[in-house]
């Protein structure tokens, strides 16, 4: 509707889905009816206390993330032909049945809703199933908004320019596009800008009749152009942030006090998350991140930028605070905070080696060449922060970013107290993560690495890569976790993803042997 160019989803077929996914519904009852004969009986979602304010709020937040990761992941251009859409989507839904499941009945779907009524309840159940269908296409409703804001170029076909003229490199009197793109005037006509054409935008009587075109059809002079392109890209990027941001401390808030699967809903929200907002923001979602981004150089991030993401994502933060406790109470809420007898060196240590192994994921799966386009970096970067809740979180409180450990300050006592563990010591890992991806990562900075170069970065990876693994099997296992299994692997597969492209990611005398022996019967392998 917002985008009349696209004709991918029309209103006639929404005339259909509606009836269709409804009925959908009314025979899933029956067959689950069916399927529990035994029980008589088939779970649907309902209202659990009387706060309906708090119910129909839930159901606007959680169908929100659901439709904005939909949005993100399925519809956009630059993310088409993806393979992780499905995870994305599916994960998001758990994520938010862990968290906002037990204030809501987390329905997030309007047919879902329905079972109760379809199953003959009683109560509450019907009377209150209304709640779904008002919060839930609220919810959507608000996520398309946000995504139209947010994406501006997936619905502005004549004004595309402004997203690649704010890629622009300055120059005294010069432009430099670095992207490639199809410009298009409203007249219809398309304008050309490879990446290794200047042009000089000082003076209309260097530009082509299109690109003069194009200024004027905008109602800006030639010099505007890049500003208000930057301007809008950067308010696009910091809101991609908050949301981000607020997600993710909203899931923890919700859920690390109440559910003892919290860790898996906060691991998989990041994931989506990373993958809704990774080709508008670069989804960070976490100061210690954009530190490490912008010590790594290579023109990532530009301070202004990193600034502006800081201050969104602990606002953020502090926002999604303040929501949980409307959902659920002050008193209900979670937050980071040191465990019992649990020393303030030891929760230094803890917040640093978790947030280092996420920095460095980050840093190797989401922005190096050896890695571009890669489908699994969502997955290795929301099971770091997976694996660390399980392993560490009952030590050092578990935020490994100081947006999450923020909102321990407005707790007061303790927690308060406590909280700048959460900016030193994940801050410092972003640091030290960046310095050290400079060792590992030396093709990013050197076209000829020497052997020297190689075998050193090797040597690195797979010394921190075991140093994690083994670290999460002694905290993992040592602090009695019935969930410390998948804490283990998954520090094992996010080390293998990050790792994988410097030093084929043994992390294990066993494997290296392995690999020898597989050699030496080979010799055409090296």
């Amino acid at each position: 509707y917002f985008n009349p160019t696209h004709d991918e989803f029309a209103l006639r077929k929404a005339a259909y889905y509606f009836p269709a996914q409804i009925l959908g519904a009314f025979i899933a009852t029956f067959a689950a009816l069916g399927v529990m004969a035994s029980a008589q009986k088939v779970g649907y979602p309902a209202l659990p206390s009387t706060n309906i304010g708090a119910g129909i709020l839930g159901e606007i937040l959680g169908t929100f993330l659901l439709v904005y990761v939909i949005l993100n992941v399925a519809t956009v251009k630059n993310l088409a032909g993806n393979s992780f859409f499905g995870l994305a989507i599916g994960m998001t839904v758990t994520s938010m049945a862990v968290a906002i499941g037990p204030v809501t009945g987390g329905a997030f779907n309007p047919a879902v809703g329905l079972i109760g009524v379809f199953d003959g309840g009683a109560g509450a159940s019907i009377e209150n199933v209304w709640i779904y269908w008002l919060g839930c296409p609220l919810g959507a409703a608000l996520a398309a908004a946000f995504f139209r804001l947010q994406n501006y170029e997936e619905f502005h076909t004549d004004h595309r320019d402004l997203k690649f003229l704010a890629h622009a490199t300055h120059q005294p009197g010069q432009e430099k596009f670095m992207s490639h793109s199809n410009c298009r005037a409203r007249g219809g006509k398309v304008v050309e800008m490879t990446e290794t054409k200047v042009e000089d935008l000082t003076g209309a009587a260097d530009l082509s009749g299109d690109e003069r075109g194009l200024s004027a059809s905008l109602g800006l002079s030639l010099l505007q152009l890049p500003a208000i392109a930057q301007m809008r890209q950067l308010a696009a990027k910091a809101a991609t942030e908050f949301v981000g941001t607020f997600s993710l401390c909203l899931t923890v808030s919700l859920s690390a006090s109440t559910s003892s699967i919290a860790a898996i809903a906060i691991g998989c929200v990041l994931m989506v998350l990373v993958y809704a907002g990774g080709h508008e923001s670069g989804a960070h979602y976490n100061p210690a991140v954009t530190l490490t981004v912008a010590v790594s150089r290579r023109d990532k991030i530009q301070p202004l930028h990193a600034i502006v993401y800081v201050f969104s994502q602990l606002a953020g933060g502090l926002v999604a605070a303040l929501i949980s406790w409307v959902l659920i109470g002050k008193e209900a809420a979670g937050y980071a905070a040191l465990g019992e007898n649990v020393s303030i060196p030891s929760a230094l240590l803890g917040e640093l080696v978790v947030t280092f192994a996420l920095c460095s994921v980050v840093l190797n799966t989401a922005t190096t060449k050896a890695q571009a386009n890669n489908s699994y970096y969502g997955l290795a970067i929301g099971f770091t922060v997976l694996s660390g809740a399980i392993s560490t979180g009952p030590i050092s409180g578990g935020a490994f970013n100081p947006a999450v450990g923020l909102m321990s300050a407005l707790y007061g006592g303790d927690a308060a107290a406590n909280c700048w563990v959460y900016f030193v010591g994940p801050l410092l890992a972003g640091l030290l993560a960046g310095l050290f991806f400079r060792v590992c990562a030396v093709e990013e900075y050197t076209e000829s690495p020497s052997k020297m170069q190689t075998d050193t970065a090797s040597f690195c990876n797979e010394m921190f890569g075991t140093m994690f693994l083994c670290y999460t099997v002694g905290t993992a296992a040592g602090n009695g976790s019935f969930l410390a299994p998948l804490s283990i692997g998954s520090a094992l597969m996010v080390m293998v993803y990050m790792g994988g492209a410097i030093s084929g990611a043994h992390y294990n005398p066993a494997v290296t042997l392995a690999l020898v022996i597989r050699t030496y019967f080979n010799p055409t392998h090296d």
